[in-house]
């Protein structure tokens, strides 16, 4: 980004008609153009600013104040436009624009950038302003780079900068300001009849901009200030008085036209640089162009969508637009041009305005990327328990268990919660375990035991993944739930837990582990202290 746009200072005349204009269609949208000139130390002045021109009926070029939409009167504006930039000695050039945004949006819209983006191309750089009224008037000032791609950097929106306001007409040179053939007495009415002494007949637009370009930067050394020359004597009071009856006619004529600005539209515009015949040309070609469709081809992945729209149409072009698909089995549009990619292949969007065809895209739908999932394990593929009895099941290597679906496939023999199993009755159950959309299965058989097993046949197991008598946890698990076998009439009150290193790991009577350091420790199971199984446990640390 350069610095060719460092400050905006408007005139009062300027900025308050930019508030009137937007007071008055509030809460609608509304806005307008900006006149004046830019100089190479980066002070951008605003003399003029003409708000949207008049609507007449049965015409399609008309001024259009909504919430969410404006459009203004672009005939009347250019006309309108070039009245008021020739009015002054050294003629307005085009700075840029300004609109009300609806709510509280200080950013630009789509179709913002795409209008501040061609006319930055086509006047090398602009500034444009947003204003809002939420309560209270506020504008926000934007310089946009004509940076010779199309008025766009690589993210798709054209190259912004915030820069500073100023109003004030005390700011402005006076040379800005002077209107032409209103210098006195002796100013030239009738440009086709020689007059005496004029000094901007003597003083071209192009050398006062440049003088007043010196006398900021201070830094020519060939600095020549301007000055107003006495005009001589006239002895012919006759022709005096017929002098002074000209100057009151164009006089009241420029007021004239002066009140008519605040309440008239300006748009894009190139002004001529001198000369009283001057034609202005408001409009880019860009501005001029016929409708077409915003993209040519895109390329999407399966189940992906993407908005197509349709550019340069007018409000009564934008109700007769409708979109199709060629192959809905490959791509689907709606109404409002958003397409959904549903299988790999090629199809074509067709946009129409009516029974016209206006523009075709491309689309290329492609295969959709797979995520490549972490692949979980059970702390058991299959469990045995006892009718009224529970056990624990964890999906090893998961740190948050809270997205883990938990379900049974028969909750009469037995049930799950967050991976607690409780037994119900005798039978066999699938207790599954969903993460990811990938599911983890345990087999669990439910046995029932008889009353006539003793104290003294009773026999605990512990059980393990893979049933050898050894299992494995990472240091990082919170904790383990030493699966079991055991019979239902056991009093568990005389079954304890023990580990023989508790500095690789402890465990509590109930039979959870808690990993402490990365080795091996063996578990032990007792009842009523009498050593019945043990596990020898590996901790191992995170891959």
């Amino acid at each position: 980004m350069n610095d060719r746009c460092k400050i905006v200072v408007f005139s009062d005349k300027a900025y308050n008609a930019i508030i009137c204009e937007t007071l008055r269609w509030h809460p609608a949208e509304t806005g307008g153009f900006l006149l004046g000139h830019k100089l190479d130390n980066g002070t951008w002045y605003v003399i003029e600013a003409i708000p949207p021109g008049y609507s007449e009926n049965n015409r399609q070029d008309r001024v259009y104040h909504e919430i969410g939409y404006f459009e203004p009167n672009t005939t009347f504006s250019e006309y309108l436009s070039n009245t008021i930039a020739n009015q002054y000695a050294c003629p307005l050039t085009l700075l840029g624009l300004w609109h009300r945004h609806p709510g509280s949006m200080d950013v630009f819209s789509g179709t913002d950038d795409e209008t501040n983006s061609r006319l930055a191309r086509s006047h090398d750089g602009i500034i444009s302003g947003l204003v809002n009224v939420d309560p209270n008037f506020r504008m926000t000032m934007r310089y946009v780079l004509n940076n010779g791609n199309n008025g766009y950097s690589v993210t798709g929106k054209p190259h912004y900068k915030i820069v500073d306001i100023e109003v004030g007409t005390d700011l402005i040179p006076d040379d800005f300001l002077k209107l032409k053939y209103c210098n006195g007495i002796n100013s030239n009415l009738n440009p086709e009849v020689d007059q005496v002494n004029s000094d901007y007949e003597k003083t071209k637009p192009l050398d006062i901009r440049n003088t007043i370009q010196g006398n900021l930067n201070r830094e020519s050394e060939n600095y020549v200030e301007v000055q107003d020359e006495t005009p001589s004597r006239m002895n012919d009071l006759t022709k005096i008085w017929s002098i002074l009856k000209k100057n009151m006619i164009m006089i009241l004529i420029a007021l004239i036209l002066l009140i008519v600005s605040l309440f008239s539209f300006k748009t894009a515009i190139e002004l001529g640089k001198s000369g009283v015949k001057t034609v202005i040309s408001w409009f880019s070609d860009d501005d001029k162009k016929d409708p077409c469709i915003s993209e040519d081809e895109v390329t999407l992945k399966v189940g992906d969508d993407f908005i197509l729209t349709a550019k340069n149409v007018t409000k009564k072009q934008k109700e007769k637009i409708s979109w199709k698909s060629t192959k809905d089995r490959i791509a689907t549009v709606d109404a409002n041009g958003k397409i959904i990619a549903h299988k790999e292949g090629t199809a074509k969007i067709t946009l129409h305005i009516g029974d016209k065809l206006i523009g075709t895209c491309d689309v290329q739908v492609v295969k959709k990327e797979e995520t490549k999932l972490p692949d979980y394990k059970l702390s058991a593929t299959e469990l045995e328990l006892n009718v009224n009895d529970t056990g624990i099941l964890t999906l090893i290597g998961v740190e948050d268990v809270s997205e883990i679906k938990w379900n049974s496939t028969d909750k009469s023999v037995a049930t799950v919660t967050n991976g607690e199993i409780v037994s119900k009755k005798a039978g066999c159950v699938k207790i599954s375990a969903t993460l990811h959309g990938k599911e983890y299965v345990c087999d669990v058989t439910v046995k029932e035991l008889h009353d006539e097993d003793s104290d003294d046949d009773i026999i605990i197991r512990i059980k393990s993944w893979n049933d050898t008598g050894e299992g494995e946890i990472l240091l990082t698990d919170k904790g383990y739930w030493v699966p079991t076998d055991k019979p239902s009439n056991v009093d568990r009150t005389f079954i304890t837990f023990s580990s023989e290193n508790t500095e690789i790991a402890t465990v509590t009577d109930k039979g959870h582990v808690t990993p402490i350091a990365i080795g091996t420790t063996k578990i032990i199971v007792s009842y009523n202290g009498k050593e019945q199984d043990s596990l020898l446990l590996t901790i191992k640390e995170k891959k």
